[in-house]
């Protein structure tokens, strides 16, 4: 077993063969349970770095593991899986289905991984007792009872059930790619508590990307990205 819920090592990424690196990451590791908070202005190559985390694009070298796993050494169909079973993505405009009651938003990875779906059911109100645990947290109980369809619930509602659907299932790694843009600071902090006390109780890594460093309080490292990547600038792709 891995000690850490992430690693990169020698990594390094360009879009085109002929174009400047975005990133060029020699060494950067989050460990089980950690809190981390990644900090750089848009250009800086934060998307192109959860990219790579999520194995939606592979580096030209080095390794990007996730619990012991390389990803770069899976074909895409088990980059896939591995993401599900093991990642909880939080983004940032929530993606959230609208003709999926809020129930089955946050019950929707367990369709996708059969780790996540056992680890829901195990917990002691069962899996869709899970979802609605969750969601009773996020203060969401009362809309989730009333049937309340995702396009009738405010910002700060979408992005709550948007961060139950993540945690279902108990991923080992929490990603938040600028999830608190829309939001105001009071309800800023209240998402962060809530995510810090969900991602606790499971023993989650959170990696989490913003460019907005007031809202570094509670993290264990900030990290500014430029500190990590030795590429001279973004590259004109990066985000």
């Amino acid at each position: 077993m891995s000690d850490s819920a992430i690693r990169l090592s020698g990594v390094t990424f360009r879009w085109r063969p002929d174009a400047p690196l975005v990133l060029d990451i020699p060494e950067f590791a989050v460990r089980p349970g950690e809190r981390v908070f990644v900090t750089g202005p848009s250009g800086s190559g934060k998307s192109t770095l959860l990219n790579l985390l999520a194995g939606i694009v592979l580096p030209q070298a080095g390794a990007v593991e996730i619990g012991g796993s390389d990803m770069t050494r899976l074909p895409g169909a088990r980059r896939d899986a591995l993401r599900a079973d093991r990642v909880g993505y939080i983004f940032q405009m929530f993606n959230l289905l609208p003709f999926l009651s809020l129930t089955e938003n946050v019950l929707l990875p367990c369709r996708f991984s059969a780790a996540r779906r056992a680890r829901a059911a195990a917990a002691s109100g069962g899996i869709e007792g899970e979802a609605r645990r969750l969601l009773a947290h996020m203060g969401l109980a009362g809309a989730a009872a009333e049937g309340r369809a995702v396009a009738e619930l405010s910002t700060g509602q979408q992005q709550r059930v948007a961060v139950a659907r993540a945690l279902i299932g108990a991923p080992p790694v929490i990603i938040a790619d600028e999830p608190t843009s829309a939001l105001d600071a009071d309800a800023q902090a209240a998402f962060l508590g809530l995510l810090f006390d969900e991602a606790a109780r499971s023993g989650a890594a959170v990696l989490f990307v913003s460019h907005d460093r007031r809202l570094e309080s509670g993290f264990d490292r900030i990290v500014p990205l430029a500190d990590l990547n030795r590429a001279a600038d973004g590259g004109a792709r990066a985000a």
